[in-house]
This record gives C-alpha cells, sequence and structure tokens, in this order.
C-alpha cells in the first residue's frame, strides 16, 4: 500500500496491513464486524486498509496518546480543505523564499512544536532519519500542499470515525468484551520512539500480562516486534505469522509476529 497517511510516520504499518489482513480474515469474520478498535492508532494503517476493502461498512474507534496526532485528525475531520491548505501553503511559500540552506534550516527549525499548521509541515518535511531537516540538496522547491489529494483525507471524510486522546488502556477495557468489535493493537516501545509516549506511566503491556487477550470477547489481533520479552508476555497465545520487516529511516531489519488469542 502506497502511503496513505498526511507525512512519514514511524511505525507506520501501511506495508504490513494486506498481510495482517490475510493471515486473520480466516480466523475472524469481518462480515460479523461492526466496530474497529485502535487504541494506538498512529498513521490508523490497519483501519484505513479495512475501508478500501469495506467501505463505510464499519464504526472506527481512533485513539492515540499523541495530543498532536489528536489535533490533526480532528482539523481534517471539522475544517475544509481550502482552510488547510491555505496555511500550509503559507509555511510552503515562506519556506521557498530562502535561498541557501542555513537560512531554510534556521526557519524551518523555528516552526517546530509552533502550532498545528507548523506540525503538520514540519512532519511532513522533516527527514525521518535521526531529525534532520529536509534534504534541500534533493528538494529545489516544495511544492504546495493539496491535503484533499491525500487517502486519509477522504478516508476521515467518509467513514464514520470517532477520534480520541486518552489512555490507550482505557478504550482496551471498553471494547474488549465487546463481541462485534476488533482491536488492532500496535502499542508505541515505549522510550525507543516518540517522545511523547515516554512517560512512566505507560502501562499497556502490564495490562495485557494481566488481561490476557485470550479471554477476551472481541476479536483481537497483536502485531509487535518479535523480541524475547513479547514472546514471554504473549507464551499463551496463538503466533500465527512472522514476517521480515524493514523500517525505512533507519533501515532496520527485524522481525514481527501476528498474535491472535
Amino acid at each position: 500500500m502506497k502511503n496513505h497517511f498526511i507525512f512519514p510516520y514511524s511505525g507506520n504499518k501501511r506495508t504490513e496491513v494486506e498481510n495482517i489482513y490475510n493471515t486473520t480474515k480466516d480466523i475472524y469474520k469481518y462480515e460479523d464486524i461492526k466496530t474497529i478498535v485502535e487504541p494506538f492508532c498512529g498513521s490508523c494503517a490497519y483501519s484505513y486498509y479495512i475501508s478500501t476493502l469495506y467501505p463505510q461498512k464499519y464504526k472506527y474507534i481512533l485513539n492515540d496518546n499523541s495530543k498532536t496526532l489528536y489535533n490533526i485528525f480532528l482539523l481534517i475531520k471539522n475544517e475544509t480543505s481550502q482552510i488547510i491548505n491555505y496555511n500550509m501553503n503559507v509555511l510552503i511559500n515562506e519556506f521557498n523564499k530562502y535561498d541557501n540552506d542555513k537560512e531554510r534550516k534556521a526557519y524551518y527549525i523555528s516552526l517546530i512544536n509552533d502550532n498545528i499548521y507548523t506540525a503538520i509541515f514540519t512532519k511532513k518535511y522533516y527527514n525521518i532519519r535521526s531529525g534532520l531537516y529536509p534534504l534541500l540538496s534533493r528538494i529545489k522547491q516544495i511544492k504546495p500542499f493539496k491535503i484533499e489529494e491525500i487517502s486519509f483525507y477522504n478516508f476521515v471524510k467518509t467513514e464514520d470515525i470517532e477520534f480520541l486522546n486518552c489512555d490507550g488502556v482505557d478504550i482496551i477495557k471498553k471494547y474488549k468484551d465487546d463481541t462485534q468489535s476488533i482491536i488492532f493493537l500496535d502499542p508505541p516501545y515505549i522510550l525507543l520512539c516518540d517522545n511523547e509516549y515516554q512517560s512512566p506511566n505507560f502501562n499497556c503491556y502490564e495490562y495485557l500480562y494481566d488481561k490476557n487477550i485470550k479471554f477476551w470477547e472481541s476479536s483481537v489481533i497483536c502485531c509487535l516486534e518479535n523480541t524475547w520479552i513479547i514472546k514471554l508476555l504473549f507464551n499463551n497465545n496463538k503466533i500465527y505469522k512472522e514476517y521480515k520487516k524493514q523500517y525505512q529511516g533507519s533501515k532496520k531489519n527485524t522481525t514481527h509476529v501476528i498474535i491472535t488469542k
């Protein structure tokens, strides 16, 4: 699947979702499901892909602890594309006024974490590898931003979606015994990724240890890196498929695993 999201996103499952769906479609009856739940939605790659297979069939509950992501989701859902494009293009036009790398870099860095529009701009053009600003030697001019041409925009506009910004465990507790829900679990790797998730209060893995997914009434799909601690955590669950993965930014090669109850 081509990148559906607004900007590059670390941990994006877009290259894996077809494999995940094909592995689980004979385990769970998607035709009987009413709600798709992602307690840690990130780029929402799983839900987006499901929507391409079953247009306007499900209710989507998409939650993320990142306040920035949540605000971006609401902006797309509630505002017109013209407003978003206008604000983005103001930033792009200003950026393109600078004729040397030093000035461009200074302007670019000044925008980080300023407001919701600069958040989209910096995340879209921020080099995902170690936080470098755009490789300007390869970009002569950043082109105008048209959010309505991004697949995720149409997903938000056409599907029944509820966006939330709370503890993912609270979402799990609410839907784990709903027989008509699929919960897709792709929790962040704490202290290894986005600073917004670096919190000692994050207790998803503790909860999964105490409340094993095999006892949930809902359908559950876990997609996680196949490390020794994940194997211990899900020792009593069904590991249906291992697959190789390469992180596009770092080029790190690893193995992920699809787990069900």
